[in-house]
C-alpha cells in the first residue's frame, strides 16, 4: 500500500499517479492509496490539466477545452473533432437525444435528436422524440414538416398543415404538386 505523509497543514495542491485519501487533513497525517472512493467534495475550483476540466466554483460554469467557460457549461475546442458527441451503445431502442425545458418547474419545450425506433430519422420534437414531430429529416434527406416525410411520394420536401397539404418538388421542370 502506497502511504503520503504530509507534515504541513497549508496543502493547496497535489499531483500524483494515484487518488490518495483522506478524511481530514493535520499534521503527519497518513493519506492512503485507495481503489475506489464513495463520494468527493471539493470546495472551490476544480482544475484538471489547466484547460481540460474547469469548475468555476465563484460563477457556478464548467469549462471543458477552456479555462474560462463564459457560461453554465463551454465547450471549446481548436481541432476539428467534434465539439460534442451523444452516442446510443444500446441494442435495445433508444434517443440520443437534448431536450430543452423551461419554468420553474421545467417543461419540455422541444427535443432533438435521432428517433431509433423509427429508421434512425433525425428530428425536432416539441416533447419526445416520436410523439409531437415538427420537423423530420430521415437518412435519405427528405424532410417532413409537421409530419413524418413520405418516402412513397417522392417528394423530397413536404409540408403539412393541418388539412392542407403542400407538397414541394424541386426538380428539373421546378416547382410542382402544389395541393391544398
Amino acid at each position: 500500500m502506497a502511504q503520503l505523509n504530509l507534515a504541513d497543514t497549508n496543502l493547496t495542491s497535489i499531483a500524483v499517479g494515484d487518488l490518495f485519501v483522506c478524511t481530514a487533513i493535520s499534521p503527519n497525517q497518513l493519506w492512503e492509496n485507495k481503489s475506489s472512493l464513495a463520494s468527493l467534495t471539493i470546495t472551490g475550483d476544480l482544475i484538471v490539466d489547466t484547460s481540460t476540466l474547469n469548475v468555476d466554483s465563484a460563477n457556478n460554469r464548467v469549462g471543458i477545452g477552456t479555462s474560462s467557460p463564459t457560461s453554465q457549461l463551454d465547450v471549446e475546442s481548436a481541432s476539428d473533432t467534434p465539439l460534442f458527441t451523444l452516442t446510443n451503445k444500446s441494442d435495445t431502442e433508444r434517443d440520443p437525444s437534448i431536450r430543452f425545458r423551461v419554468g420553474a418547474t421545467p417543461v419540455t419545450r422541444f427535443t432533438i435528436g435521432v428517433d431509433d425506433s423509427d429508421g434512425n430519422k433525425f428530428k425536432i420534437s416539441t416533447t419526445d422524440l416520436g410523439t409531437s414531430d415538427r420537423i423530420v429529416i430521415d437518412s435519405n434527406g427528405i424532410v417532413g414538416i409537421g409530419a413524418s416525410p413520405s418516402t412513397t411520394s417522392g417528394n423530397k420536401f413536404s409540408i403539412y398543415a393541418g388539412a392542407a397539404n403542400l407538397n414541394i418538388q424541386m426538380g428539373s421542370s421546378g416547382v410542382s404538386g402544389i395541393t391544398g
